[in-house]
């Protein structure tokens, strides 16, 4: 956690530096989105531990997603540097890199699919009519009221196209971890209510984004590339916990587990 703390810490000063600056079309402006690493980091840690608690299980695949998600918006970042410093496009909005980071929603949405699993005898059908009419309220009032997406006829299809998908993507991923918060317990609980931050921070970033590149006012490293690298940070936190919970979770039943077969080898039917 304490590296992680660190890259964070140097993003941030220098995106704080980035806004006092002159000049917003520099090389420091173009590396600014090298925070791609605050999202490998947590991506990296959890797809290569997902298998300490078995793929096969909603734990082990929920860690999965969520890294492949979150690595998945690693890789986006990644496209848009090359576009950046090999094809020499300062701001590659629609582009090949928008697939990665749309590919994003639908990792995360699966990893939160696999937490709820794990609650499924306190999902009830009144809780999932409840939590679609949330989803639903949630996009319509988003889409309506607080982020409508530039569909103007200057923009292209593809423009379009992103931009009526990250705010209702956002929408759909911060309502379902509200939904899993509902049910979650325990320590899981304090961990969803992570996840929720960072998944805000993210749609906070996308709102930025959207509504700066529409009007031409965005420029590489600022305040929502701050908003996206504080998103991949607390993201990547979420991750390291939820990891370590899993994990101590998996060993505690693999204890009980061992504790178990040896009380019934070590009992009198058995001697």
């Amino acid at each position: 956690m304490i590296p992680l703390v660190i890259l964070y810490g140097f993003y941030l000063i220098w995106g704080i530096i980035l806004q006092f600056l002159p000049l917003k079309s520099t090389t420091l402006n173009l590396a600014y989105n090298s925070y791609a690493v605050l999202y490998f980091y947590g991506a990296l840690c959890c797809i290569r531990n997902s298998n300490t608690v078995s793929i096969k299980s909603s734990i082990g695949k929920s860690l999965l997603f969520f890294g492949l998600g979150v690595g998945s918006y690693g890789i986006g970042l990644l496209f848009w540097l090359y576009y950046n410093f090999i094809a020499r496009i300062e701001i590659p909005f629609p582009s090949f890199a928008d697939i990665f980071f749309v590919l994003f929603i639908p990792l995360i949405a699966v990893g939160v699919f696999y937490i709820l699993s794990l609650f499924t005898k306190l999902i009830t059908r009144t809780f999932v009519l409840q939590s679609l009419a949330i989803i639903a309220l949630s996009a319509i009032a988003v889409l309506g009221l607080l982020n409508k997406p530039t569909i103007t006829g200057d923009a292209s299809f593809l423009a379009v196209f992103f931009n009526i998908a990250y705010p209702i993507g956002d929408t759909i991923l911060v309502s379902s971890a509200l939904i899993a918060l509902r049910v979650g317990g325990g320590k899981m609980h304090e961990i969803l209510k992570l996840l929720i931050i960072g998944l805000l921070f993210q749609a906070v970033a996308d709102f930025f984004f959207t509504y700066r590149s529409s009007h031409t006012i965005y420029w590489n490293g600022d305040i929502s590339d701050i908003m996206y690298a504080t998103s991949g940070f607390i993201l990547s936190a979420t991750l390291l916990r939820m990891r370590k919970h899993f994990f101590e979770s998996s060993e505690h039943i693999s204890t009980n587990l061992r504790q178990t077969a040896a009380t019934e080898t070590n009992s009198p039917q058995n001697i």
